[in-house]
């Protein structure tokens, strides 16, 4: 849900993670409010969509992404906002 209801801000992401931290990272990933695993290679990356939600931006969805002690790195693919 937008953070404001004439606006819309959607983020495409790529994570790369370890291969023997893939499966925990994946989990953590699917239980976080406005991030949606779109896809991912059973290995190192994941491909997600983060959409601002009431509470919080994109941003900082990537920015708690970033800090997540798997993460390797977070890289934005694509960003649509109206």
């Amino acid at each position: 849900m937008s953070v404001d209801s004439k606006k819309y801000n959607v983020c495409g992401v790529l994570v790369s993670v370890n291969v023997e931290n893939f499966q925990s990272l994946l989990k953590d990933l699917s239980e976080i409010k406005g991030c949606e695993v779109l896809e991912h290679d059973n290995n190192n990356k994941i491909a997600l969509l983060i959409e601002d939600q009431l509470d919080k931006t994109a941003y900082d969805i990537m920015e708690s992404i970033k800090e997540h002690p798997h993460v390797l790195s977070i890289t934005l693919v694509n960003h649509f906002f109206e």
